[in-house]
Parts: structure tokens; sequence; C-alpha cells
């Protein structure tokens, strides 16, 4: 689900003697969507500070760019950004002197996104993007929330059926995506999505490859729900259910664990973790001193037939393994010179 990263308050939390961390607010609103249930998965602290409106650092260039192409998809096409320089000014998160590549590429992303979209919606009976659905599930006495990409009411020589279209624009695959896929389904099943009530096929849709190319032709993994449901999807059901019944149990104590891992790297709430939080300064440290080595390096210029011209950046000097520079000497005035083997 899309949410508004505004108005979130900035909270320094304290952890607990176990690991854990303390809900702040009462009861919760027993509401569930997939995007819970994947923060929850990775460290259960994380998805408290998402579910309780912590603030964010800053959203990954990833999610700008995947929510800007979802949002470009669902417009008429006459409405869709075309124009680089107004991409550029939607992209927060990329350095200036990449700026104009980044644009570059997401435009042609869009209109990759926009092609395939297009194309197959052409003999749809009816779409809609990005619809909210509603179902309350008794097992877990939970509401699940659920907004595919695309949902559309397609035929073909075996009838009709529902598209529901989960569409990635990163280029990782990962198994939970198909679980993503399925709960779209399911949620969009039970609740007749478009007052159909038929065969749902669910389809998760990659744009790029594993290097982050554009793929010619997206790379598509689907499944069919049908009037009831097979061996496994029964068992992806009762696996999301019990994660739910989890993360209750969570809400209930009022505690949730912090996992570390690969995750906290990619963390929008690393900057107030208590785990992560004197790392993630350290890293800005380290961000800023670059930054102002590369703004330093960019600055000096040579003059070349009175034409400015900014010096190429320097490389590093050569370190062997004991630390010490090779052939590096001392010149009269106490500088050092190194001389690259």
């Amino acid at each position: 689900m899309r949410t508004n990263h505004k108005q979130r308050p900035t909270r320094y939390r304290d952890v607990n003697l176990n690991g854990t961390l303390s809900a702040i607010s009462g009861p919760w609103d027993r509401t569930v969507c997939f995007s819970d249930i994947r923060k929850w998965m990775q460290c259960p602290g994380m998805y408290l500070m998402w579910k309780e409106g912590d603030a964010i650092y800053r959203r990954s260039l990833s999610q700008e760019i995947g929510d800007l192409v979802h949002q470009e998809t669902a417009k008429p096409a006459q409405d869709r950004l075309q124009d680089t320089a107004e991409i550029a000014a939607r992209l927060k998160n990329v350095r200036p002197e990449e700026l104009q590549v980044v644009a570059q590429q997401v435009k042609a992303l869009i209109a990759k996104a926009v092609r395939v979209s297009d194309k197959e919606s052409i003999d749809a009976i009816a779409t809609q993007h990005e619809r909210l659905m509603v179902w309350y599930d008794s097992y877990t006495n939970t509401f699940w929330y659920a907004q595919a990409d695309k949902m559309e009411i397609l035929e073909d020589r075996d009838g009709k059926y529902l598209s529901v279209v989960d569409q990635k624009t990163g280029t990782y695959r990962k198994a939970l995506d198909v679980s993503g896929a399925f709960f779209f389904g399911y949620v969009a099943k039970m609740t007749k999505a478009l007052n159909f009530d038929g065969p749902i096929k669910t389809m998760v849709r990659y744009l790029k490859d594993f290097r982050g190319q554009i793929l010619a032709r997206p790379f598509e993994r689907w499944e069919w729900i049908g009037r009831h449901l097979k061996q496994e999807q029964k068992d992806m059901l009762w696996s999301i259910q019990e994660t739910v019944k989890r993360m209750d149990a969570d809400w209930q104590s009022g505690e949730f664990r912090l996992s570390q891992g690969n995750h906290c790297r990619g963390c929008q709430f690393r900057h107030t973790c208590p785990v992560n939080k004197e790392q993630f300064a350290e890293e800005l440290r380290r961000d800023a001193e670059r930054q102002k080595e590369r703004e330093t390096r960019l600055s000096l210029v040579v003059i070349q037939g009175g034409i400015s011209t900014p010096v190429a950046p320097m490389a590093p000097p050569m370190v062997a393994t004991t630390g010490a520079i090779i052939n590096a000497s001392t010149n009269g005035d106490g500088s050092k010179t190194a001389a690259f083997a």
C-alpha cells in the first residue's frame, strides 16, 4: 500500500533488556497488508516503528522509482510524464551529477511498463489500477488490506478470468513476491473484486534482470486461483495466517524483537533504531567527508588556453597488504610522493 510519509514524528526509543522495543500505542487496529507482513518477518521492531508512524530517514531510490513507475502506469496516456526534466524533479535521492542519467533510465522504465500494461489491457472488459480491497479474516480476527498494481477482467478461449498483477521495478526476485501476489489474489477472490466470481490469475511481473537492465520481454511468474484452493495454496494461506497470529501475539505482549542482519543497511529507521543509530551516524560522517573531498577535487581547475577544466579525481594511494605505501619517498620540503608499481 502507498503511504504518506509526511507528518511522522521522530522518536528515539530505548531497547529493553531482552532486546525488544515496547509499543507506545494502545491496542492495535488489527489491520494487515502484505507490506506489514514482509516488514515484520524482516524485523518486528522495524514493523513496530513503521506501524506506529515513526519518522523515516528517507525512501530509497528503488522505492522512489517503483512508486513513480506505478503512478505513471495508472494514469491516462495523455497525463503521463514524458519530459526527462520533470522526471528528474521527482527524484530526491540521486546525486546531482547522476540525476540526468537516472532520469533517462526511469523514463525508459516507465515507457516499458506502459507499453506492456496498455497492450494487455486493449481487450480488457474492465480495468482498475491500485484498487484497495479489504477482507475480514475470521481465523486471525484481522482485516486484510490489499492493493494490487492492476486488476482487470480478461477473456481467453477458456472463458473470463480476473488478472491480478504485482509489478516489480527492482532487480531482486524473492520467494515472498509470490506470496504477496497470492495475498492480493486471495483477497480479490474473497471480496469478489470488480464484481467477478470466477478464476483468478495472479502475476508477478519483473521489468528488470538481475543486473538492473530493462528486459525486452518482462519475466512473469503466474499462478491460478480457482474455486477451491490447491494444497500448496492452502499451505501458503495457513503460513500467512500463522504469521499474522504471531504479529498479534507481539501486540498482545507489547514487545517487538529487534532483528539484526543485512536488511539493517536499507532500513528506513536506522537513524533512530537503538541498535543501529550510532553506526548510522558514523556512516553519515564518512559520507559527508567523501562528499567534501569530491567537491574539493571538482573545484580544482587548471587553466588551459583560457578555459577552466576540472581536474580528474585523484586516485587513492596504492597500499600494500602490510599497510605501507608502495615506493613512497620524502621530498625536500617534507611532503611525500608515492610512486605506484
